[in-house]
């Protein structure tokens, strides 16, 4: 990276308290689920619920699971559930965030999906195959499948029906990859998919969007939620290349400033943001409230750097765990001060708390309560409780 002129000191607090509020955590929330969405870039949604409900707590008038997965089931929704960056399933505004996401795609690294590329002949098949069909499953697919490429597939799943569950889901990634396709509701137990042209015939999709464009155009938008950032952050959230990010804010160098935060170094922020910045954190439990992030919230996975959200590695070890599992934690004032975990009994949400090293119940279980009651009418549930188990 280039040097920068201008280097600014900031405290830890200023940074926690700026992503907080960019991201809703702190303040009045996003005036729609739509505009929650893409200021935190996406809402990671592998479980729906989650998604939901990480979209619910940033938005105004907190809105409930069951009026978050109606508008989602909407015809021409402005909620679009498909795969994004690092692979997984998000939440996305519909419009530009899919798009952009789609063109972005070829400059983030490639996982396992990314990998292992069905043949073009299936893909283009399976392609002219889901416009005679409203909602495409994996099972309309196993006819176009070659016996090879399933095959192909057994060493890594097992049995041929595994291979071949597989095999069409990876038609399915490649059909969403190229914006053919999206997420929509299950039926029954199995998992139907969308054409886009049936439920979104109005939406804007230039055929071609270069991907150095919407890939920078993420990183700028990343920088005004998630900044102060080092380029390692900034190719952590995206899973990419560190040289490949670096490229991108190279691009725009001239909107960045250096960053002092004590001994922390390569933090880089957006020039536009310095008043925002160097305001002073909010004082008071009221003012910038404890919360309940979900399982995969975007907050824990926003940078590379873990300890901003648990500076103690026995509690980064708790949250971020084995088999990509992160954890639903209790954030108070930026950091993770426990974990939790929610039951539904009948008409009640029991929510289990397990203290982390910077746990406070005087300070953190008022507002844990708080949030409980307000999850619990997120899920319809007239009522919680809340146990503190042992850490």
């Amino acid at each position: 990276m280039p040097s920068f002129p201008q280097i600014v000191n900031l405290s830890e607090e200023q940074i926690l308290a700026f992503r907080s509020e960019r991201s809703h955590l702190l303040g009045p929330g996003a005036d729609s689920p739509r505009q929650a969405a893409a200021d935190i870039l996406g809402a990671q949604a592998q479980q729906l619920s989650s998604g939901l409900l990480a979209l619910s707590l940033r938005t105004k008038g907190r809105p409930t699971a069951e009026q978050l997965q109606s508008q989602l089931l909407a015809p021409e929704s402005d909620l679009v559930r498909t795969w994004g960056q690092r692979e997984t399933l998000h939440l996305y505004a519909a419009d530009p965030d899919w798009r952009l996401t789609q063109a972005a795609r070829s400059e983030w690294a490639q996982g396992i999906r990314g990998r292992l590329r069905p043949p073009e002949a299936i893909v283009d098949k399976a392609s002219k195959k889901i416009q005679e069909l409203e909602y495409v499953r994996r099972q309309d697919l196993f006819p176009l499948l070659s016996a090879a490429f399933v095959r192909s597939l057994q060493p890594q799943v097992g049995g041929k029906r595994a291979a071949e569950r597989s095999a069409a889901g990876l038609v399915i990634y490649q059909l969403a990859m190229a914006g053919e396709i999206y997420v929509a509701e299950k039926k029954g137990a199995e998992q139907n998919y969308r054409l886009r042209k049936n439920a979104y015939p109005t939406l804007s999709w230039p055929k071609r969007l270069a991907a150095s464009t919407a890939a920078r155009t993420f990183a700028l938008r990343y920088f005004r939620t998630f900044g102060p950032a080092t380029p390692q952050d900034l190719a952590h959230f995206f899973h990419a290349r560190v040289a490949k990010a670096r490229q991108w804010m190279v691009s725009f160098q001239d909107d960045l400033v250096e960053v002092q935060c004590g001994r922390r170094k390569d933090l880089f922020a957006l020039r536009e943001d310095l008043p925002a910045l160097q305001r002073a954190a909010p004082k008071g439990f009221r003012a910038w409230p404890v919360r309940l992030l979900p399982l995969w919230d975007c907050w824990l996975m926003a940078h590379a750097d873990k300890s901003w959200t648990a500076p103690e590695e026995a509690d980064r070890k708790r949250i971020w765990r084995k088999a990509a599992y992160v954890s639903a934690v209790v954030m108070a004032r930026g950091r993770a001060v426990a974990l939790w975990s929610h039951l539904k009994r009948k008409n009640e949400l029991k929510v289990e708390v397990t203290p982390l090293s910077l746990w406070k119940p005087s300070q953190h279980l008022p507002g844990v309560r708080r949030e409980a009651k307000a999850i619990a009418k997120h899920f319809g549930l007239a009522a919680s409780e809340v146990e503190v188990l042992q850490s």
